[in-house]
């Protein structure tokens, strides 16, 4: 039931997302070529770049695996003995939760990788729902309308309206903030000479969607890799520097390019993650913002005054 759930979410932030290029060439082409058109160039944008990058990832990540349990023994001899049992004791958790997840992250992989269905439905159904989405979105709208009294259906298309704009906003801008905070990172471990920094900033850019986890993400591998490196003054620059990356995430980045989009406190969004991450996972985690966001917008929208 969530996997199916999670596919139609899915392919409604897809159809959303991609909604303002579809809306663009359709004004040339009928709405079907549009849509072919921009499932197309996404397609080819998406495979150009992982046969550009995958060789590299996979090289690093696979590497960065290996590497790790030694690089946190060489971090904690850096360290002052005073700090060692404790941290030791903090990393071992560390590593039986990170084997765990891990563990089970892996077997979900391997799961899907071995269904032909869970294939099809990450790389064709969603895209191809989405479609539907898109050709059959009056329907929808018409549909909704007709069970709406007849005084409030204005500022029903107008919530409806609204809710696409907010969603799809809010999903392209984050995508363009956490590309952003990946760029610094390696930035900022590229220049203090952490090992695997390429690789560090890729998976916080990939975390960073979720609001708040990609700090979390980016901390630990960085920091353990800069104490192996040059012990404690290399740790705290890079501390700093990342302390420093973050903060102008939440000071800068986010407050202009996502802005407003959401119109969630920072403290409801935190909710609203805890919510969806104990309800579906970690697919509860990536949806529930722009979900909240959505229903805040139609909620006000649709209760919002009428000329």
């Amino acid at each position: 039931m969530v996997s199916v759930v999670a596919i139609i979410a899915l392919a409604i932030l897809y159809a959303l997302l991609t909604w303002p290029l579809v809306h663009l060439i359709e004004s040339r082409v009928p709405r079907p070529i549009a849509i072919i058109v921009v499932d197309a160039g996404i397609t080819i944008l998406v495979v150009a770049v992982a046969f550009l990058m995958a060789p590299q990832v996979y090289a690093q990540g696979q590497a960065a695996i290996v590497a790790f349990p030694q690089v946190s023994v060489e971090a904690l001899a850096v360290i002052p003995p005073s700090l060692q049992k404790t941290l030791s004791d903090l990393f071992g958790q560390l590593d039986i939760g990170v084997a765990t997840y891990g563990r089970e992250a892996l077997f979900a992989v391997f799961a899907v990788t071995r269904s032909l269905a869970g294939i099809i439905a990450g790389v064709i159904v969603i895209p191809i729902l989405a479609a539907y989405f898109q050709l059959d979105s009056s329907r929808y709208a018409n549909a909704i309308l007709a069970v709406v009294p007849a005084s409030r259906r204005k500022s029903t298309l107008v919530a409806m309206a609204e809710v696409s704009r907010v969603v799809g906003g809010f999903v392209r801008a984050q995508i363009v903030v956490s590309g952003l905070v990946g760029v610094l990172v390696y930035i900022v471990l590229a220049a203090a000479g952490v090992k695997f920094a390429f690789i560090i900033a890729l998976t916080t850019a990939v975390f960073d969607l979720v609001p708040y986890l990609g700090g979390i993400v980016a901390f630990v591998p960085s920091l353990l890799f800069a104490l192996a490196a040059g012990g404690v003054t290399r740790a705290l620059i890079v501390c700093i520097l990342l302390l420093a990356v973050f903060e102008f995430e939440a000071q800068v980045l986010a407050p202009q390019i996502v802005g407003a989009r959401t119109g969630l406190a920072p403290s409801l969004v935190v909710i609203v993650l805890l919510i969806g991450g104990a309800l579906f996972g970690a697919f509860g985690l990536f949806l529930a913002v722009p979900i909240a966001a959505g229903i805040g917008a139609a909620v006000k929208a649709f209760f919002a005054p009428t000329a």
